[in-house]
């Protein structure tokens, strides 16, 4: 883990997202196995609230989805969105959302480009503390 830059850190100084790295030998296969191209840690007086992981879009997003779906089951939603890849051919970007009471996980399959994508885990903690932040 690295210390947060001032502007990682919420103005009442409770909340921080914290970027985390791994050395290859240490990585989690999870990361490894979807191509992770970063993760953070958002934390809100001292327990994480949230996990972000930036994937890396196209490349990863079909097994992604598949790991998550083997984990959680089936999504409360889903949504296919076309986007054109690297080679301007259309590909369908993945956005899928499951919703328990004590936990959300949202993934974004292509994000702006369709080499990135998002996934998020996050707990009602940090829904909360957005909610009652200043904008």
């Amino acid at each position: 883990m690295e210390s947060p830059t001032p502007g990682e850190i919420s103005a009442d100084g409770r909340a921080k997202t914290v970027p985390v790295h791994f050395s290859h030998s240490d990585e989690p296969l999870l990361l490894s196995s979807i191509h992770a191209r970063g993760l953070a840690l958002q934390i809100f007086d001292g327990t994480v609230q949230s996990i972000l992981v930036r994937t890396s879009g196209v490349d990863s997003q079909k097994n992604v989805y598949a790991m998550l779906r083997k984990k959680y089951g089936v999504p409360a939603s889903i949504v296919r969105k076309p986007l054109a890849n690297r080679m301007s051919e259309p590909v369908d970007g993945i956005s899928a959302s499951w919703v328990f009471a004590d936990l959300r996980v949202t993934f974004e399959g292509l994000g702006a480009t369709s080499d990135d994508g998002l996934l998020a885990i996050t707990t009602p903690g940090s829904f909360a503390h957005a909610a009652s932040s200043p904008r």
